[in-house]
């Protein structure tokens, strides 16, 4: 771009005596615009998951992770641009990256970027709330299932209560320390 120009482009985004670049904060909501469609790929995903962690379908629940485990690499990468260009940006508005914020952005975008801009971090909001609560339900469900295990576990004598009932071979009482053997192992 030519000196003068890049000026007059500046000058044009102007707001408070602060600086943005039109193509930045356009690539910045382009960036977080994908970020969304991912966070609601990724909430799809998790929804899926509930369903087969209660159904216990561990074979599908294997494949579905995969995919999952290929957008999250996805939203790390985008993750990791929308980080400099957040950089960049407030290092033009003369303000540390971490003060930048989506409602800072708000405030600063020119006019004619505002409704996009609000959009954008509404959604973005929005996307990531829905996709915590997934999440933390999975969460919530994983370790019931882990309980469940150890509970099982602690039945079959891999870890029994004191108090259980233990009986010899010849299926009597065995009175020893009332404690359940452990199941042997080998192969």
């Amino acid at each position: 771009m030519v000196r003068g120009t890049r000026r007059l482009s500046h000058a044009l985004f102007r707001q408070g005596g602060e600086e943005m670049d039109p193509q930045r904060l356009n690539s910045l909501l382009a960036m977080m615009e994908e970020q969304v469609k991912i966070m609601t790929d990724l909430r799809a995903l998790t929804q899926k998951k509930s369903q087969l962690l209660v159904d216990g379908n561990l074979d599908e629940l294997d494949i579905l992770l995969r995919g999952e485990q290929a957008l999250i690499w996805q939203m790390g990468k985008l993750e990791e641009r929308r980080f400099r260009l957040q950089v960049e940006i407030a290092a033009e508005l003369r303000i540390h990256a971490s003060q930048l914020t989506l409602e800072r952005l708000v405030e600063t975008v020119p006019p004619e970027y505002g409704p996009r801009c609000e959009s954008v971090a509404e959604k973005y909001g929005e996307s990531a709330k829905a996709l915590m609560e997934a999440n933390q339900l999975n969460t919530e469900l994983v370790q019931q299932a882990m309980a469940y295990v150890d509970f099982s576990l602690q039945l079959l004598g891999a870890r029994g209560p004191a108090s259980a009932q233990v009986y010899s071979a010849q299926g009597q009482r065995d009175s020893r320390d009332g404690k359940l053997r452990r199941l042997d192992n080998r192969v």
